[in-house]
């Protein structure tokens, strides 16, 4: 009686440990000035464990869409940067990727944490040219450089089916596509105020993207079917970078405040229903980076205190959705450090089917096969009505899709295009057990 005691408890107790663990998210924030990464705890918001040191003068941070790796920029100046790897369960550096490019400054990783898209700006030294390296994720080695189109490249953000990426050109004042299965350009859309842009989020649906346009003190929204532009949104003064709610209901934008650093900066609040601010919250000095916490209820936000400057507080805003009211006020790894990169674990999961069936329509959509797009469109939209009454005849209508695809193929489309849809079908056909 006793031992079956000892094994009840034994297993609440265990019971209780992956409750916890599975509660727990962690936050990574990069430290320019001191080149190191500080890990918090974001269901305590403190920092935990002691600093990780990567290279010189580190900005960007991504996680992986399972969260065991993520990946530092390191900026370097005035030389070409490098990417330090750390490995999530013991936070220690596992490789440093060196010479990606002139000032890595943001990493992104594609949804099926394969690649990592590292922009790397050359804005330092002046009259250097940016580029964009790709990061083969299982080697931890530059696959490829993409350096056409850019000057000073700065963010990118991905579709949901990683067919496509989205690169903001801070100099040109636009947002470069990429297909991601040759690394070529497919697109160049303009700002709608024809100045720089900056940060880019994507909502999770994939159908939409939004932009900073900081000189302008806007954010606008592309169309990632169409690739159309919206009007400008105005949403403070010097907005930097921006992030979604998990429910893509709102969008967390940072203004940086005054470029003389004369008065603090500001969080923004958009109703994507209506594309309008809902609340502006005051942060610290020089706002830099947010992130949302996996459930929604918190966005975290690096105050760089003056980026570069060491005598300026550096400090992490925690606010509350809910109240919209900053609740906790972190110091990222004591004061002097110039927080910007931030980056936090999400619960583990993937696209549901009706996501992806979306994602690979608003591709159909971006391609240019005006006769047969309009037919696989119908076919593609027959698998989502399927899915959303659960008429078990998804598979069937995702055959027809293919079969279609395959027989067009070399006529109305093109080996490529027809290779990249069916990259994406296969996915969704293993999410669906469509089976052979």
């Amino acid at each position: 009686m006793q031992e079956n005691y000892r094994r009840m408890f034994a297993a609440i107790a265990a019971s209780l440990l992956l409750v916890a663990a599975a509660a727990a998210q962690s936050g990574y924030v990069v430290n320019f000035n001191v080149n190191t990464v500080s890990v918090i705890d974001t269901s305590t918001n403190s920092v935990v464990g002691s600093p990780i040191t990567v290279g010189a003068n580190p900005s960007g941070v991504a996680l992986t869409p399972d969260g065991k790796r993520a990946y530092v920029t390191n900026e370097a100046f005035p030389g070409p940067g490098s990417v330090s790897v750390i490995d999530t369960s013991t936070n220690t550096v596992i490789a440093t990727i060196p010479d990606v490019g002139i000032q890595p400054i943001n990493v992104n990783i594609s949804p099926d944490g394969t690649q990592a898209w590292v922009a790397c700006s050359g804005q330092f030294p002046p009259g250097s040219i940016g580029t964009v390296a790709i990061i083969d994720t299982a080697t931890n080695s530059v696959v490829s450089t993409i350096s056409g189109g850019f000057v000073h490249p700065i963010a990118t953000a991905f579709s949901l089916d990683g067919t496509r990426a989205f690169v903001t050109e801070n100099a040109l004042g636009e947002v470069l596509v990429f297909d991601t299965a040759t690394n070529t350009l497919i697109q160049t859309i303009a700002s709608p105020t024809g100045t720089r842009v900056l940060g880019i989020a994507m909502t999770p649906d994939g159908k939409h993207l939004y932009v900073t346009s900081t000189p302008a003190n806007s954010i606008f929204t592309i169309d990632t079917a169409t690739f159309a532009v919206s009007s400008p949104i105005f949403v403070g003064v010097r907005p930097n970078y921006l992030a979604i709610s998990p429910d893509g209901s709102k969008v967390y934008v940072v203004n940086s405040g005054p470029i003389d650093f004369s008065a603090n900066g500001s969080l923004a609040v958009v109703d994507t229903a209506t594309n309008t601010v809902t609340a502006t919250i005051p942060l610290g000095l020089d706002p830099y980076m947010p992130a949302v916490s996996a459930d929604g209820s918190e966005v975290f936000v690096t105050n760089a205190g003056a980026l570069g400057v060491p005598t300026t507080p550096s400090t992490v805003s925690v606010i509350s959705t809910a109240t919209n009211t900053v609740t906790a006020t972190i110091t990222a790894a004591g004061v002097f450090s110039s927080p910007v990169g931030i980056a936090i674990q999400q619960q583990a999961s993937q696209q549901t089917p009706g996501q992806m069936v979306t994602s690979l329509i608003a591709t159909v959509q971006g391609m240019d096969i005006t006769r047969l797009g309009t037919s696989l469109i119908d076919q593609l939209q027959a698998v989502e009505a399927d899915i959303a009454s659960q008429n078990g005849l998804a598979c069937q209508d995702l055959k027809a899709f293919v079969n279609h695809l395959k027989a067009q193929t070399g006529r109305s489309i093109t080996f490529a295009e027809a290779q990249q849809l069916l990259a994406a079908v296969a996915s969704l056909e293993a999410a669906l057990n469509c089976g052979p």
